[in-house]
Formats: structure tokens, sequence, C-alpha cells
């Protein structure tokens, strides 16, 4: 990712991203060598400072030297206890599974760890009327993978509430009108039923099966260019 020359700091600068403001765009957070937070939202890729009122953070703050921001989650909201479960069970055999506890927790720390990289990622969906976790839903392209991904797991006893399609038109149209890509894939297990039967009706079309780096084997589903899905 590059900054606009508005994003500046001093005093070994720290730099950390997280969705502050609930966007969906990763927002700069700067620390400094004199122990001062700067928060810069993502506006449309560019990084403005914000102060005052419009500044989130707590101001103001100041722990006297050296401080590097980094975000973790603290509000006790199920997320990772929600992917961990889901994570004991067969059905995350497509996506690596069965996995413990220490495991999954890996798993959600690379989840993380490819926002950072790519500029883009996971998105953890939630129940509007009760705030549980219910799946997860995104652009997924680590090392080893053919091209972009967009991917989705839906937590059981959550499934067939169109969580998953929503979810999933609203993160290809983030992939096309804010990252600018042309067309995307969804990898499929043979006999995810489901899934297959998501994807076709995302307009996604089988050309092909192809094997990943850990030897597990995908149906491989391509996705039509940017056009509204009805």
């Amino acid at each position: 990712m590059l900054f606009r020359s508005n994003v500046s700091g001093s005093g070994s600068p720290a730099p950390a991203l997280g969705d502050l403001d609930g966007d969906g765009d990763l927002d700069l957070v700067v620390g400094n060598g004199q122990g001062t937070l700067s928060y810069f939202p993502d506006d449309a890729f560019k990084f403005q400072l914000r102060t005052g009122s419009a500044n989130p953070l707590p101001h103001p703050l100041s722990i006297g030297s050296q401080i590097a921001p980094t975000f973790a989650d603290i509000d006790n909201d199920g997320d990772f206890d929600a992917f961990a479960d889901f994570c004991t069970t067969e059905r995350s055999r497509g996506v690596g599974g069965p996995a413990d506890r220490p495991e999954a927790w890996r798993g959600m720390a690379m989840m993380i760890g490819h926002w950072e990289l790519r500029g883009y990622g996971m998105w953890w969906l939630e129940s509007r009327a009760s705030g549980d976790p219910v799946g997860r839903v995104g652009i997924w392209h680590p090392e080893g993978w053919p091209e972009p991904e967009l991917g989705w797991v839906i937590y059981e006893n959550f499934e067939g509430n169109g969580y998953a399609f929503e979810a999933s038109v609203a993160g290809r149209d983030y992939a096309y009108q804010k990252l600018g890509m042309k067309t995307l894939i969804s990898l499929i297990s043979p006999d995810n039923a489901r899934s297959i039967t998501l994807a076709e009706r995302l307009g996604a079309k089988n050309e092909a099966t192809w094997t990943s780096p850990l030897g597990v084997e995908s149906l491989i589903y391509r996705h039509p260019g940017p056009k509204p899905v009805k």
C-alpha cells in the first residue's frame, strides 16, 4: 500500500492499520517517538489527519515516548470462540480443518495478517438482530493461490438466511469497485453442494479443478466481471 504525501510522522513513526470507523476500509494510526498517536482514516484511499472531535482515539494521549500502536479484539464479542468451534467440526475440512484452538488462533491471526500484506481480506459477519458471529466472507489470496478468491464460511445454525449471498455480493462489488479487480474465483470442495449452489447463484461457472499446496482438490468457479447481481 502506498500512502499519500499528506501522511507524515516524526520521531520514529510506528504505523498500524485497523478499521476504526467501521466502513470496511483500513484506517491508519501512527505512533511516534514523542509518545503521541495520530489518526488518518481511509477516505477513498486518501489518508487525511483527523484531530479534535473527529479523532475517535482518546486524546490528548501521551505515554511519554516511543508509542507503537497495535489492534486487538478486547471487547469479548465471541468472534474467536465461534471461529474456533467451527474449526473443530468436519464442516471446516474445506478450509483446512478440523483444527484445535491453538491452530484456529493461528488461522485467525493469518487472516488478520492478510489485510496487512494485501490490503484486503476477510470480513467477520454478525447477526444484526443478536450480534452473534455468523461467519466470514471476503477476498483471499495467500501465497500459492492461483489468483484472488471470493470466499465464504457460514457457521452451523446460520445457514439458509441469505448471509453468504448478501455478503458475497457486497464483497465482490468491493473488489471490483474499490480494488479495481476484473474477475474473481471461488475454490470449492467438489462435495460442498451448498457452496456450489451459491456460486452458481452468483453467476460463477465451473471452469477447472485445482489442487492446493496442501493437496486439497477444489473446483475453480469463475465469477463474472463487474455487473449487478439480481
